[in-house]
């Protein structure tokens, strides 16, 4: 009999927690759709929370003793609620989602606006490199120029000539050490540039892990395929679904157990 008892206290408990749960999301996501008017909703949805528990367990207790007509209403009133309260839930659940998301979503646009500038300081790399080696190529070119002026029997015997090949090969080369030197630059430059966007694409990744429920979200999204909002709009329904009714239903159980004790 103690078991009973305490098991009749703990349903009763467990009954109201989560009836009272579920108001209390429900009557604030019903009174955010009306702001203007947000106190008098709020206790507006509080009474009917309270009615349709209340009709819920009068029409248990008393559904042989009412008449046809009464018990349509309040089935109907309550199965109304019902609606209501999960449409509430709903509201607040999408409204908190909402605010998330919503934050997710600049952090990833932003991210993926830093991200767009790294093509550009790939492609100047790139260039840099091309041109570094079209420039060596020339300076080598330039170099074996020289070597064979030097070694050529009838050059060396016209100073004048050799010297002018001389300065201008010498000139050759050292523009294009200078030009070298100056892409060389260009590429470090444009090394530290894409390290700094790194950087920074890291840190708000890093920021971004804040909002745990939306990465959760991300995650099962990416693994089934799907788009964010889906996700949470399906996770949410399914958690509407299971909430009011649950609740109703360990009423309907508690009034159950206490007939039955009785």
């Amino acid at each position: 009999m103690k078991d009973i008892i305490r098991f009749d206290r703990l349903l009763g408990f467990i009954a109201l927690t989560i009836a009272f749960v579920a108001a209390f999301f429900s009557v604030y996501g019903i009174a955010s759709l009306f702001a203007g008017a947000f106190i008098a909703t709020a206790i507006m949805a509080s009474s009917l929370e309270v009615g349709k528990l209340v009709g819920v367990t009068f029409l248990y207790r008393y559904w042989d003793k009412t008449t046809i007509l009464l018990k349509t209403y309040l089935l109907i009133a309550s199965l109304g609620l019902m609606l209501i309260t999960s449409i509430g839930i709903f509201g607040y659940l999408s409204s908190a989602y909402q605010q998330s998301a919503m934050k997710y979503t600049a952090n990833q646009e932003k991210i993926i606006m830093v991200e767009s500038q790294k093509p550009f300081y790939q492609s100047a790399i790139q260039q840099s490199e091309k041109r570094i080696q079209s420039l060596t190529d020339a300076r080598v070119l330039q170099e074996n120029r020289l070597s064979s002026a030097m070694t050529n029997a009838f050059i060396s015997r016209n100073p004048i000539q050799l010297k002018q090949l001389q300065d201008q090969t010498v000139s050759l080369i050292e523009q294009a050490s200078a030009d070298i030197k100056v892409e060389s630059g260009n590429i470090q430059e444009n090394q530290t540039k894409l390290m700094s966007i790194n950087e920074d694409v890291n840190k708000m990744k890093f920021e971004g892990t804040g909002n745990k429920d939306i990465q959760t979200f991300a995650f099962v999204a990416e693994q089934f395929g799907t788009t964010l909002d889906k996700v949470a709009k399906w996770f949410i329904i399914t958690l509407i679904f299971v909430f009011d009714p649950l609740a109703v239903a360990l009423i309907l159980a508690y009034n159950i157990a206490i007939e039955k004790k009785n």
